[in-house]
């Protein structure tokens, strides 16, 4: 009775499995992870020797496959049209001045460009809804909204953008202590204004990254915004602001923080933004976002 006692306890007792039947367990385990990450084999041949690994199969089972951001938010990046300078001077933020008739007709002919990019977001990225017509609060740059918005809803009735503008600050122009003065003594600044040493001055003046740093709000507040969230945006700005918006692009939001107050090297070989031109971005994830697309048609 003993024996055949110790004989049914041996029956149920959990057995370790076989060799054979462990490489068949794993081998599926294994052929997953090496799929996901088709570049851990490599790593493991590097950094096996002696029969130590410094990362096995096996930590790596716990790991997820990295998903892509989701997209939140796109943004259209607009200058202004043409101004009506005929002292051409550094303008900045000096109140009076307006579009010129050619930077009417700039401004119209937009709305045909932003129609573009709209449908071209609403086919990649799945939100076609604008959900706001921001705009700099100075002339020039209300009168393109309000331009560029009518023919908007000319052409399509149903867009309904002149009911969506609205001012927003934090793309104004940039405030630096030149304006009023001479384009051709800007010119031999290389139009590089920001290096003038006066932030701390009681006028507060603006070195660059101030401005990123208000344009980075500004995207930031869109994105945890419920009414915009999920939508398309369109700011009518200035040329700063839209050239700051391509290099947040091309050159990742820590290279712009990390380039000193002056306009940075890259911005040299960044094309300028022309008036009325588009600057497209589509932000993912979470604010602050390192490096948006951007779209181009």
């Amino acid at each position: 009775p003993a024996a055949a006692w110790l004989l049914a306890a041996a029956a149920a007792e959990p057995r370790e499995p076989t060799i054979a039947q462990a490489v068949a367990e794993q081998e599926p385990q294994e052929l997953a992870i090496a799929q996901a990450f088709p570049e851990q084999e490599d790593l493991e041949e590097e950094s096996c020797a002696g029969g130590e690994c410094a990362l096995s199969l096996a930590q790596m089972r716990g790991r997820k496959v990295p998903e892509e951001p989701e997209p939140v938010l796109a943004v259209h990046f607009i200058r202004h049209g043409e101004v009506h300078n005929p002292q051409e001077i550094l303008y900045g933020q000096m109140p009076g001045f307006h579009l010129s008739p050619k930077g009417f007709e700039q401004a119209a002919a937009g709305a045909d460009d932003l129609a573009t990019s709209r449908a071209l977001v609403a086919e990649k990225y799945g939100f076609a809804r604008v959900s706001a017509v921001k705009y700099s609060p100075m002339l020039r740059t209300r009168e393109t909204a309000e331009v560029l918005a009518a023919a908007a809803d000319t052409a399509d009735p149903n867009s309904g953008l002149t009911s969506l503008m609205e001012a927003e600050p934090d793309v104004i122009e940039v405030w630096v202590p030149y304006q009023g003065q001479p384009l051709a003594e800007i010119k031999k600044l290389n139009f590089n204004i920001y290096s003038h040493g006066q932030e701390a001055e009681d006028k507060g003046y603006e070195n660059f990254q101030d401005v990123v740093h208000r344009v980075v709000r500004f995207v930031g507040q869109l994105a945890l915004s419920p009414a915009h969230r999920g939508a398309q945006v369109v700011v009518v700005t200035h040329g700063d602001i839209a050239l700051i918006a391509r290099l947040w692009a091309t050159q990742g939001l820590s290279a712009l923080r990390a380039s000193g107050p002056g306009k940075p090297e890259a911005a040299a070989d960044m094309p300028y933004p022309g008036h009325v031109s588009l600057t497209t971005l589509v932000f993912a994830g979470q604010a602050p976002f390192e490096r948006p697309v951007w779209v181009q048609a």
